[in-house]
């Protein structure tokens, strides 16, 4: 059986890289359009997600 803190990165900075890439996946989550995957283009829907990406900074 898996354990997380088993093979969890140790150490504060690989936390923070972690987090950030977790942070990432559930801001991209938030838009129904990529959780669903309504696109049928590859390219329609990866840019769907780059745009999705970059919203939150803007």
């Amino acid at each position: 059986m898996w354990h997380r803190d088993s093979s969890a990165a140790k150490g504060p900075a690989l936390y923070r890289q972690r987090l950030k890439v977790e942070n990432m996946f559930a801001r991209l989550k938030d838009w129904r359009r990529i959780s669903m995957r309504y696109d049928r283009c590859a390219h329609t829907f990866f840019s769907a997600i780059c745009v999705a990406g970059v919203c939150p900074y803007l």
